[in-house]
């Protein structure tokens, strides 16, 4: 079998690196995931009292999700890859090869995530109410339903459960833990 190379950082280890990306990028993904539900909520909300304040929030509010979970989330994301890849090699291959049809899922789901995102910040003022309250509510549900996905996988992580007896990928992704 191939050995890969490992990525070792001095004093810190492979691990605590992983670690503290992760919690970053979590932190990120969190805020994001909550600001869509936030965004659907609100203005649902405030079409239906005809709030301009609530509408003028939410317009501000948008911009920060794409600069702070768009912008800094995708950095942060792509560093998690990065220091997977090469921290743990075998564990990040082995869960994207059990995983495989997961992660395609999660991925689709996150391609409509970012563009109802950007197509909701982009759409204010140009499209009709109904239509634009519907791409905060496309964008929460793609946002949760990406989040759900990739706690199975996680958590797998923690308690694979009987998938070491089975090796069956719904043994793993609806663990104990999930």
């Amino acid at each position: 079998m191939w050995e890969y190379p490992t990525w070792d950082v001095p004093r810190l280890g492979g691990g605590m690196a992983i670690g503290l990306i992760a919690t970053i990028h979590v932190l990120v993904a969190h805020f994001s995931v909550g600001a869509g539900i936030i965004l659907a909520v609100g203005e649902t909300v405030a079409r239906k009292k005809s709030d301009e304040t609530i509408l003028n929030f939410l317009r501000i509010f948008s911009k920060w999700l794409l600069l702070i979970g768009f912008v800094f989330g995708a950095v942060s994301g792509v560093a998690i890859w990065f220091s997977i890849s090469l921290a743990s090699t075998r564990a990040t291959s082995m869960l994207i090869h059990t995983f495989v049809w997961f992660w395609a899922i999660e991925w689709v789901f996150f391609l409509v995530e970012i563009v109802s995102g950007y197509a909701y910040y982009a759409s204010w003022g140009r499209i009709s109410p109904r239509q634009h309250t519907a791409l905060a509510w496309i964008y929460a549900i793609a946002a949760w339903m990406s989040l759900f996905i990739i706690s199975g996988i996680l958590s797998f992580m923690l308690s694979p459960g009987d998938w070491i007896q089975t090796r069956d990928v719904w043994d793993g992704f609806l663990n104990p833990t999930f």
